[in-house]
């Protein structure tokens, strides 16, 4: 999965993210079933995944089946390559609320979600998950 900046109020979920082959974020202090706000990371090899990323937002949009689906203003991470945002929010405004950000690496797209369990929850965490696209680099040196 990509490497993550570090986050602050934020940490890992090492179990959930070996289970799930993602990297797997959680507020400090929640644990991961009953967090309002999680962020996860993937990495999809174009040689044995889809090779585009319409395919990932297709694959989202099924997920999220009844979901309004809107784009949001792109964000650029720290080396300047750009990541388009799709809101995908839950039909009533009853269920899980999703930001999704894709963009390219060279043979990986990238997949970075926030998802949430309400609007409010999803509007005090976006600040978080746009400063970690911001943040994120290909070659992050630790």
């Amino acid at each position: 999965w990509p490497k993550l900046p570090t986050l602050t109020d934020w940490h890992q979920d090492e179990q959930v993210s070996l289970t799930r082959g993602i990297a797997f974020l959680v507020p400090d202090g929640a644990d991961t079933p009953t967090a309002e706000a999680t962020i996860s990371a993937e990495g999809v090899s174009r040689q044995t995944g889809p090779s585009e990323i319409s395919a990932l937002v297709e694959r989202d949009k099924a997920a999220n089946a009844g979901a309004a689906v809107s784009s949001l203003p792109v964000v650029n991470d720290k080396d300047g390559v750009p990541f388009q945002l799709y809101a995908f929010a839950p039909a009533g405004g009853n269920g899980r609320w999703q930001v999704a950000a894709y963009s390219e690496e060279g043979d990986y797209l990238l997949a970075f979600r926030l998802n949430t369990t309400s609007k409010a929850a999803q509007d005090k965490a976006m600040p978080v998950f746009t400063d970690m696209i911001r943040k994120y680099a290909k070659e992050i040196p630790w």
